[in-house]
């Protein structure tokens, strides 16, 4: 049976090395995800996307770096449920905008987090289709501008010429 101090070990273990990937993707291992909506913070709701998105993906990691601990290091199922439950508490805490959660750990909380993983990658590319279709329209805008001052110009001289 594990004891109350390797469960907190463990607990703290995961929430310490993950404040350290974060600050690391900040500062001098840099985070594509992060660095994309670093990049969009003239357009604000997109930002707030990546942000988002940065933010579930960070989460998600917790739990994923538990489970990696847990295959390497615990073979009983007991064991891990007993650290698993403890840990969620404590990572619920951390995470108030899931407080739909009481104080025991769902499989559903994976699923939200995949979900809305998803749902954010999703709005990040229909946001980029948007600024390149704009992109579009602004050159095809140019060009029929440029090509209309050449007509324009081209019947001027014939008029003046005529004259």
């Amino acid at each position: 049976m594990i004891d109350e101090m390797y469960k907190l070990s463990v607990t703290l273990q995961v929430m310490k090395e993950q404040r350290e990937k974060m600050v690391s993707d900040f500062t001098d291992n840099y985070d594509i995800t992060m660095m994309e909506g670093l990049q969009r913070f003239d357009h604000n709701a997109e930002y707030d996307i990546y942000a988002e998105l940065y933010h579930v993906l960070w989460i998600d990691k917790h739990w994923n770096h538990l489970q990696k601990i847990f295959e390497n290091n615990m073979e009983l199922e007991d064991d891990r449920k007993y650290i698993e439950k403890y840990f969620a508490k404590c990572f619920l805490k951390l995470v108030e905008n899931f407080s739909m959660y009481n104080d025991s750990y769902t499989p559903a909380f994976y699923e939200i987090l995949r979900v809305k993983e998803a749902t954010l990658k999703d709005m990040i590319n229909i946001a980029h289709k948007s600024e390149q279709r704009c992109k579009e329209l602004s050159y095809a805008q140019t060009k029929h501008k440029k090509e209309y001052q050449a007509k324009l110009q081209e019947y001027l001289n014939r008029k003046s010429e005529r004259k």
